[in-house]
């Protein structure tokens, strides 16, 4: 049995113009994984300038487990007390929250996809959407 990867990222993007990446580390007071200007090759459609935090590929058997460490990442233990730093600062730049979870895996060894309550309403407080990309290999 191969043990499934997942990765999870949180990324805070602006397609309109350019998000001030210094300004989002500031203000979370952490520093990004990645960044991504607007004008940087190669280019995206849309081209958008980001500010991302990533918990690079793990290999586990639980989603809720992976997303939870990014969560704390980002917004510390107890993450809702965050909520208004974080919608605030969206909203003050014109930007979107996003999570992404991304799982590599073999057919029949795929890990378990659930996420709580708590992470649920985390995303929905911060207006944040949750993107799924599953790739399984034979």
């Amino acid at each position: 049995m191969e043990m499934p990867v997942i990765q999870t990222t949180f990324s805070i993007s602006a397609s309109g113009g350019e998000l001030d990446l210094e300004e989002v580390s500031r203000r979370l007071g952490v520093s990004p994984t990645r960044t991504r200007r607007k004008a940087d090759f190669p280019p995206q459609t849309p081209a958008q300038t980001s500010w991302s935090l990533e918990v690079k590929e793990e290999n586990a058997f639980s989603v809720g487990a992976v997303l939870d460490e990014l969560i704390r990442r980002l917004a510390g233990e107890n993450a809702f007390e965050n909520v208004e730093k974080l919608c605030t600062l969206c909203s003050d730049l014109a930007a979107s929250p996003r999570f992404e979870i991304v799982i590599h895996m073999q057919s029949g060894d795929g890990p378990e996809v659930v996420l709580s309550p708590k992470q649920v309403l985390f995303a929905a407080a911060i207006g944040a959407e949750i993107d799924f990309d599953l790739h399984c290999d034979p």
